[in-house]
């Protein structure tokens, strides 16, 4: 896919370093819920296991966005199938230098773009640490609207959802 500013694609084996360095930021993961990967393999596993493997089984998968202007690397934003939960979620996360220039909200708009094409009549859910204020706003100026609240790790949660 492709927007204004960013080419979102399919992550590749080689995207391995990216995903690493990007978790190994804690503000970066500070509402996440996650820790920095212990090692680099971790981060193989996590791409090979979490991403790759969406996109082969489900064609959807969080998407690598490259900045066009000099085909950075600057993050990742789509889909996660939740089998247990039944549920589709939209998540992404950005190097903190990208953090204020609009980027998350247009890589999501790009992504709720395809699933209204791609999958049509499923609701997409949002996850948000309540203290994430950018990220709520970037789920609602998407057209997200707030669902209910819940508890995760002892930290209030807010869920939104759209539907495609």
């Amino acid at each position: 896919m492709e927007t204004e500013r960013l080419l979102l694609r399919q992550h590749t084996e080689a995207d391995y370093l990216n995903i690493y360095k990007l978790n190994q930021n804690d503000e970066v993961i500070q509402y996440t819920g996650n820790t920095a990967f212990a090692s680099v393999d971790e981060a193989k596993r996590v791409l090979e296991d979490l991403i790759l493997t969406q996109h082969r089984l489900y064609n959807t998968g969080r998407w690598a966005v490259i900045r066009k202007s000099d085909s950075m690397y600057i993050g990742w934003c789509g889909f996660k199938t939740d089998f247990e939960k039944n549920e589709i979620d939209l998540g992404y996360r950005f190097f903190r230098e990208e953090w204020g220039k609009g980027y998350a909200t247009e890589a999501a708009l790009a992504c709720i773009e395809y699933a209204k094409t791609n999958l049509i009549g499923k609701v997409i859910y949002g996850r948000v640490d309540e203290r994430n204020i950018a990220s709520i706003k970037v789920l609602q100026k998407c057209g997200f609207k707030l669902l209910r609240d819940e508890i995760q790790n002892r930290i209030n949660h807010h869920i939104y959802i759209i539907q495609c």
